[in-house]
């Protein structure tokens, strides 16, 4: 998305995506964000890449992705080219490690700033700033997308991923799954077959 006050444009991906990437070399979980610096020419790219992405049918994604990871190739490459210092940045990839990792565990949001070593306001601003989410909707985030995973790889009901997941039963997670992929957890499991 564009801020533009702040000139900033931010891409999150799914967190399969990004370990895809990562496992390629092309990503790195110990920093995953970093600045590329303006351009519009990268907007224009995200903007092509989204729009090929709702066009093509479903036999031809393969494309896509090929365009995702060119793409994803050319920012890594923009991001250790001009690599602009941030004192916050590296506190900001711990936070988002700590917030993908045991998803089924409650997390306190305050304590996860206090091991960062700053205040939960501050600790709040610097993770949207970073990331374009909040703390809170971007563990939401990470738990639907592993809910994804789980749901694709079909093996597991309903109510277990939910409780894989750490919510209270099948309808929280059912709800909450909705609201992000627009889907319930039945339809997309059946898109996908």
């Amino acid at each position: 998305r564009i801020d533009k006050p702040t000139c900033k444009c931010h891409i999150a991906m799914p967190c399969q995506v990004f370990e895809l990437l990562t496992l390629m070399g092309v990503a790195s979980t110990e920093v995953p964000v970093f600045s590329v610096g303006r351009s519009e020419e990268i907007v224009r790219n995200v903007s092509t890449i989204r729009d090929n992405l709702r066009a093509r049918m479903e036999l031809e994604l393969i494309e896509s992705l090929r365009e995702m990871f060119d793409f994803a190739l050319r920012l890594h490459r923009l991001g250790h080219a001009a690599r602009i210092p941030d004192y916050e940045s590296e506190p900001i990839a711990r936070a988002m490690q700590m917030l993908s990792e045991n998803l089924e565990d409650k997390l306190n949001m305050p304590e996860v700033a206090q091991k960062l070593g700053m205040s939960y306001s501050r600790f709040r601003k610097s993770f949207l700033r970073h990331t374009g989410e909040s703390p809170g909707n971007f563990r939401i985030r990470r738990r639907i997308e592993r809910g994804m995973a789980m749901l694709t790889a079909g093996q597991y009901l309903i109510k277990e991923i939910a409780a894989r997941l750490g919510y209270p039963d099948e309808y929280a997670f059912s709800s909450q799954f909705k609201k992000i992929a627009g889907l319930s957890p039945k339809q997309f499991r059946k898109r996908g077959e």
